[in-house]
């Protein structure tokens, strides 16, 4: 049940034979006991419940220890078809003394077999090495921002990762974010990059530093320190992840045709609302396309851009990431004109408390949408 158990969880559990050794007996004694107190509520029942609370125990006692949850790429269902298919065919064969079979064609054929196997690896070694197009997935985290840029060369970028609503207990990282990038076959990412510390930016992420292969991490430089932070902390010393610090004039080449420009923050740091305004704002550039990353900066940092960037194209971009979720805050008509985006995405919970994203915004993107046309 391997399999399916990876498909539906995207998990394996090396413990999980041990602990139904124990869980199935008991299970089975609550179960029958259960019956006849519904048909009998008699005092003598009464020690169902340390049965239970042993269950809850036995299974705490597994879930403990490291190797009871360990993360898996996740196959699809074709792939799972096809193990199920050779899985009966060699049980049929076992059944029926035909083992003999199997070793006399692999002795056979072993040449071939092994030259095909060559070829296989030959084939998917190239094709790993031929240039492909860039893929950029903007991921439903809910209230928040998460997107996955993949390269003509396959490096993997993830920006951002979204995290729980204030109050909510889901772990956007561990139920969302993670069985993404695990279904996409992705289990090492050569870049994250948190633009700043929100929990609602870097919440996934601390998951996917935990659970996932992560070359190197990009933050901006810290001013004003937050528990998110100290978390993220924790992990890379914990995992040993690399961290560079980037700011403005920073660039990040990524493979032949594509690099990362840091636009954002300046040394000289703004003080007003600290972590939204000192996002780190990330243009990526491939061949002549452009994509702008803006965090959650609002106004005082959209203005300070436009004096610092007057006179170049280092705002225009094909594909806008709207700032702060379009947030009215944020996103003034001089800042959409500079960029002149053909796309804008914006990352919002649906029927967010926050009223996000703000009806000015919308028809300020909308007016200049109509300009273009």
């Amino acid at each position: 049940i391997f399999p399916i158990m990876l498909y539906v969880f995207g998990t394996i559990s090396l413990t999980f034979i041990f602990s139904n050794l124990l869980i199935i007996p008991l299970s089975t004694v609550i179960t029958i006991i259960g019956l006849f107190i519904m048909i009998c509520p008699l005092p003598m029942f009464c020690f169902v419940e340390p049965l239970i609370e042993l269950t809850i125990n036995i299974v705490g006692f597994f879930s403990d220890i490291g190797i009871s949850k360990i993360y898996c790429i996740i196959p699809n269902i074709k792939e799972i078809i096809i193990y199920y298919v050779m899985s009966i065919y060699l049980y049929y064969m076992l059944r029926r003394d035909y083992i003999y079979k199997i070793k006399h064609f692999f002795r056979k054929y072993k040449k071939i077999i092994v030259l095909i196997l060559l070829l296989s690896i030959g084939t998917a070694f190239i094709y790993k090495n031929i240039p492909k197009d860039l893929y950029i997935n903007f991921i439903d985290v809910g209230q928040g921002d998460s997107t996955l840029i993949t390269t003509q060369f396959n490096k993997k970028i993830l920006i951002d990762g979204g995290g729980s609503e204030f109050g909510s207990t889901f772990d956007v990282g561990e139920k969302t974010l993670l069985p993404y990038l695990l279904k996409k076959k992705i289990d090492k990412l050569d870049y994250v990059i948190i633009s700043h510390f929100d929990s609602d930016h870097v919440g996934g992420i601390l998951t996917i530093l935990e659970e996932l292969n992560v070359k190197q991490v990009l933050i901006p430089k810290q001013v004003e320190y937050s528990e998110n932070y100290n978390k993220f902390l924790d992990i890379i010393k914990k995992r040993n992840i690399k961290v560079k610090i980037v700011g403005e004039g920073n660039t990040i080449n990524l493979d032949k045709n594509t690099y990362l420009d840091i636009l954002w923050p300046e040394e000289k740091q703004i003080t007003d609302n600290v972590l939204n305004n000192n996002s780190m704002i990330v243009r990526l550039c491939y061949k002549n396309f452009k994509m702008l990353f803006t965090g959650d900066i609002e106004e005082i940092a959209e203005q300070k851009l436009l004096q610092k960037y007057e006179n170049t194209e280092k705002l225009t971009a094909d594909i806008l990431k709207v700032a702060h979720h379009g947030s009215k805050s944020s996103s003034i008509a001089e800042f959409l004109e500079k960029v002149n985006p053909k796309i804008a995405v914006i990352g919002v919970g649906k029927n967010n408390k926050f009223g996000h994203p703000n009806a000015g915004v919308l028809d300020r993107l909308s007016m200049l949408r109509n300009k273009n046309i």
